[in-house]
């Protein structure tokens, strides 16, 4: 097998100038690379407070009858909730112990599974935003949110879903 190497100096040069960024490729790459970072918290337990909005939660246990509460009702019932009212991951724990039950595992993979969106969907903005001609600059920039720690917490706590939807 002959190696072609002004092919793979092409591919590398439409790489570094980006001619390709709406490419499967880097949209794949992205994906994939956040959803990696993270899926070895699937096989995680819950948390400390992850039980307060999963398994414990009165509305979140009835499933999809309990949606209709989830929409009228604060995010917790207790006195020190404050008002919080967060339907939306609220509704995705209570379609997910419909679907799933009481499955830890199967929330942690959704959270890493949204949080691989979350950077697929900052990458195809911010190339919207700058265009090709910043390609280098955008692709450096959303491999940096990627991969940054602090983003730990946010996708290994069930709980956090709430702030993975945030960007959206």
């Amino acid at each position: 097998m002959k190696i072609n190497i002004h092919r793979y100096i092409s591919i590398v040069k439409n790489i570094l100038t980006g001619r390709q960024y709406r490419g499967r490729f880097y949209n794949s790459f992205i994906f994939f690379l956040a959803f990696i970072l993270y899926a070895n918290t699937i096989p995680n337990d819950f948390s400390l407070d992850d039980h307060l909005v999963s398994r414990k939660h009165p509305f979140v246990t009835k499933g999809v009858a309990g949606i209709l509460d989830i929409l009228s009702n604060p995010y917790q019932k207790e006195e020190e909730s404050m008002g919080e009212y967060r339907p939306i991951p609220q509704i995705t724990f209570a379609l997910e112990y419909e679907l799933f039950g009481e499955n830890q595992n199967m929330s942690h993979f959704i959270n890493a599974l949204l949080y691989a969106f979350i950077c697929l969907f900052l990458y195809l903005v911010l190339m919207k935003v700058f265009g090709a001609d910043y390609f280098q600059y955008v692709f450096l920039a959303t491999l940096i949110f990627l991969m940054h720690p602090i983003h730990t917490e946010v996708v290994a706590n069930i709980k956090s879903r709430d702030e993975i939807f945030s960007l959206f």
